[in-house]
C-alpha cells in the first residue's frame, strides 16, 4: 500500500543512509591509527615464530654443509661409498624432517639414504628431466657456491618437500652435488606453526606467492608479513588474528563496527525500496551496472583512481559532481583540483601524497574545502590507499571521496546548541541570584511603605506611591527570573492548551510598537492549526526573542516573515529538518542581510528560546543562509486531552 506514511518512511531511510555514510567516513579517519597499532602488536607476536622458522631452516642447512665437509674429507670414492650410508642415516635420525639425503653425479642420483621407499629416484637424470624447472634448479646448483633452496615439490610417496642442494668440491670420480630432502610439515611443526594458543592464523608463503604451509590466508584478510631470507630466496611469514582485525580491536572500534552494521542495513533497505517501488531508480541501477554504484550516488560518494605519473583521474559515481568537472580528456586533472582548494589545503594534500608515493604511508585520509568555478563551496573527504607494483613503486592511488558539507553544517549547529546550553546554565544561575536580591528589595520596600503610610502629609503619600512602583517593578523582575529559571529547568511551569496562531496575532500590536516601523512583519497564520501544548508565558518569550533577534539581524530594516502551520505525522510535504511525529510549527524568517551570517550566533535571547522550547518538549532548528535569510523553525507538541 503506497500510503504517505510509507513514502515518508522511505525518504527517512534514504536520508538516514546519507547520514550514516557521513558518520562512517568521519570514523574511518581514525581507523588507520587503530589498525596500525593492532598490526604492530600482531607483528610482535609473530616475531618468535619467524625466528623459530629461521632457526629450523638454518639447522637443516647446517646438515648439508656438514655433508659437504664429510664428502670432501673422504680421500677415495670407495671410502665415500662405504661410509656414506652410516653418515646419512645418522643425519636423518639426528635431525627431524629429513626425508632423504642424495648424492648427484653427472646429473644422476647415484646414492640415496634411506634407500627403502626411494628406489624410483635412484639413477634419476636431473639434467635430462622433461620438466624445465627441474633442469633449471640443477643448473643453478652447479653454479652456486652457497646452499640453494628450491621447492616446494610434490613427492612420489606423498607430501611436500624442500630441496637443499649444495655444490661439492671439484674432484674427478666424486659426486658434484649433495641434496637434502626436507619434509615441509616437520619444519613448520619445529617452528611451532600453526599454534592455536597464539591467537594467530599463520602462513608461510614463498616468493611466488604459493603457500608453503600453515593457514591459508585470503588477501582480503590483509595479513601482516615478516620477511624471512633463506639463502638466495626470501619467504614471508603472514599472520592475522584468529577472530579478524575488527574483532581484535573491538575495544577501540566498537563504534565503527556499529556504524558499519547500520550502513549495511540502510543500504539493504535502500536496495529493497529501489527494487520494489522506484522504477526510475531501477532503470538507473541497470544503466549504472550495479547497485553499489547507485548506493554511492545516493550517499554523495564516488570512487577514483589517480595516476601518480600523469596526474590523470578516473572516477565513478558522483565524483565529477563533487569536484565540479568531468575528468575525461583532462591529462593533469589533479592540478585543476589543487587550483580549486585553499592554499594550505592544497599544500597539505600535496605533502601527504608525496609521503604516500615515497612509501612513508600506505593510506591517505584528508579533508579539504573545494570552491568550484560554479556553485557553492563544499567540504570533501578523501580516503585512499596506494597500490604498488612488485618493485615497490606506486602504480596508482585508489580511494573514495564523499561530500561532507552537511556534516560540517551539523557540527556547526551542534556547537551552537552547546553554546546555547552553556548560556542557559549561566542565565539560570544569574536568575537564581537575582531572585534573591529581588526578594530583599521587595521586603525592605514593603517595610518602608508601611512606615511611610504611618506618616502624614503630601510627601509621605508621594513616598508611598514611589515605593509601590518599586514593589511592582520587583514583582515584574521576579516574573522574568521565574521564566529564566523555568528555561534552565530549575522551576518548570505547567503547560496549557494554546492556539499558536492566536498567540502570534495577539502579540502583533506590541511588536509593531516594539519595532517602531523599522521592520515590517508579514504574518501567514494557519486558521485550522490544532492546539499545541505550551506554557503561555514561555511561548510569548519565544516569539518575542525570535522577532527581536530577526530585527537585530537587519539593522538597515527589512521584512520578517512569520508562519504557523501544521506538520502531520507521515506527511510527504514535511520540512526536511522536522523531527518524527506530528507538530505545530512556528517559523520566523528574516530578510537577506550582510549580518545574516550572525543569525545562528548565541545570545541570552536565543538561549531563553532554546531552553523554553526544550521545556515544552519541542525542537528548534536554524538554517543560516546569506542569500535567503535565516530561518528559525520551532516545533511544538500538539495538545492531547487527558485520558
Amino acid at each position: 500500500m503506497n500510503t504517505p506514511a510509507r513514502r515518508g518512511w522511505r525518504a527517512a531511510l534514504i536520508v538516514g543512509g546519507l547520514a550514516f555514510a557521513a558518520a562512517l567516513a568521519f570514523e574511518q579517519r581514525y581507523a588507520p591509527d587503530i589498525e596500525e597499532a593492532m598490526r604492530a602488536r600482531v607483528r610482535d607476536r609473530m616475531e618468535p615464530f619467524a625466528d623459530a622458522l629461521r632457526g629450523a631452516v638454518q639447522r637443516r642447512i647446517g646438515v648439508i654443509v656438514g655433508l659437504r665437509s664429510f664428502v670432501d674429507g673422504r680421500r677415495t670414492r670407495a671410502a665415500l661409498d662405504a661410509e656414506f650410508p652410516a653418515y646419512a642415516r645418522g643425519a636423518v635420525v639426528g635431525t627431524a624432517g629429513i626425508r632423504a639425503i642424495e648424492l648427484i653425479e653427472g646429473g644422476r642420483i647415484t646414492m640415496i639414504e634411506p634407500l627403502a621407499g626411494n628406489e624410483p629416484a635412484l639413477g634419476f637424470d636431473l639434467a635430462r628431466d622433461p620438466r624445465p624447472r627441474v633442469r633449471a634448479d640443477y643448473a643453478r646448483a652447479l653454479s652456486a657456491r652457497r646452499p640453494l633452496v628450491t621447492g616446494p615439490v610434490r613427492l612420489v610417496d606423498g607430501g611436500t618437500a624442500l630441496l637443499l642442494r649444495l655444490r661439492l668440491g671439484d674432484r674427478d670420480g666424486f659426486p658434484e652435488i649433495a641434496t637434502v630432502v626436507l619434509d615441509v610439515p616437520t619444519i613448520l611443526a619445529d617452528a611451532g606453526i600453526p599454534d592455536a594458543r597464539s591467537g594467530l592464523r599463520l602462513a608461510v608463503v614463498m616468493t611466488d606467492g604459493s603457500l608453503l604451509g600453515g593457514d591459508a590466508l585470503r588477501p582480503d584478510e590483509r595479513p601482516e608479513q615478516i620477511a624471512i631470507p633463506v639463502e638466495q630466496v626470501e619467504w614471508s611469514l603472514q599472520g592475522a588474528p584468529v577472530e579478524g582485525w575488527a574483532r581484535a580491536a573491538s575495544g577501540w572500534r566498537l563504534a565503527i563496527r556499529g556504524t558499519l552494521a547500520a550502513l549495511v542495513l540502510v543500504l539493504a533497505l535502500v536496495a529493497f525500496a529501489i527494487g520494489s517501488r522506484e522504477d526510475r531508480l531501477v532503470r538507473a541501477a541497470a544503466q549504472a551496472g550495479s547497485t553499489l554504484d547507485l548506493a554511492l550516488r545516493a550517499g554523495r560518494m564516488g570512487v577514483l583512481q589517480v595516476d601518480p605519473r600523469t596526474g590523470a583521474i578516473r572516477w565513478s559515481g558522483p565524483a565529477s559532481v563533487i569536484f565540479g568537472f568531468d575528468s575525461a580528456g583532462v591529462p593533469d586533472a589533479m592540478e585543476r583540483v589543487y587550483a580549486m582548494m585553499a592554499r594550505e589545503d592544497a599544500q597539505r594534500l600535496r605533502r601527504s601524497l608525496r609521503e604516500a608515493l615515497a612509501g612513508e604511508r600506505e593510506h591517505l585520509v584528508e579533508e579539504f574545502r573545494l570552491q568550484p568555478d560554479e556553485g557553492a563551496a563544499r567540504w570533501v573527504l578523501l580516503v585512499a590507499h596506494i597500490e604498488r607494483g612488485p618493485d615497490g613503486r606506486a602504480k596508482r592511488v585508489a580511494g573514495a571521496v564523499a561530500d561532507v558539507t552537511e556534516r560540517h553544517a551539523m557540527e556547526e549547529q551542534l556547537r551552537q546548541s552547546q553554546l546555547l546550553e552553556a548560556v542557559g546554565k549561566l542565565a539560570g544561575g544569574v536568575a537564581h541570584d537575582f531572585n534573591n536580591l529581588l526578594t530583599a528589595i521587595t521586603g525592605f520596600a514593603e517595610l518602608a511603605r508601611a512606615r511611610a503610610a504611618e506618616c502624614e502629609g503630601p510627601a509621605a503619600a508621594a513616598v508611598v506611591e514611589d515605593l509601590q512602583q518599586v514593589i511592582a517593578s520587583a514583582q515584574r523582575g521576579a516574573s522574568l527570573t521565574g521564566q529564566l529559571l523555568a528555561f534552565s529547568r530549575r522551576a518548570p511551569a505547567p503547560a496549557t492548551r494554546v492556539d499558536l496562531s492566536r498567540a502570534v496575532s495577539e502579540l502583533q500590536p506590541i511588536l509593531e510598537r516594539l519595532f517602531s516601523g523599522r521592520v515590517e512583519i508579514l504574518a501567514h497564520l494557519a486558521n485550522d492549526l490544532p492546539d499545541i501544548r505550551a506554557e503561555m508565558g514561555q511561548l510569548t518569550q519565544v516569539i518575542l526573542n525570535l522577532l527581536v533577534h530577526a530585527r537585530d539581524a537587519m539593522p538597515e530594516g527589512g521584512t520578517v516573515t512569520v508562519r504557523t502551520f501544521h506538520v502531520p505525522a507521515g506527511s510527504g510535504r514535511r520540512p526536511i529538518d522536522a523531527p518524527p511525529g506530528a507538530w505545530g510549527c512556528l517559523e520566523v524568517q528574516d530578510a537577506p542581510s550582510a549580518h545574516a551570517g550572525e543569525a545562528a550566533a548565541a545570545g541570552l535571547g536565543l538561549a531563553v528560546v532554546h531552553g523554553a522550547v526544550e521545556n515544552a518538549g519541542g525542537h528548534i532548528t536554524v538554517q543560516p543562509a546569506p542569500t535567503t535569510g535565516s530561518i528559525f523553525r520551532v516545533y511544538l507538541p500538539l495538545w492531547h486531552d487527558p485520558a
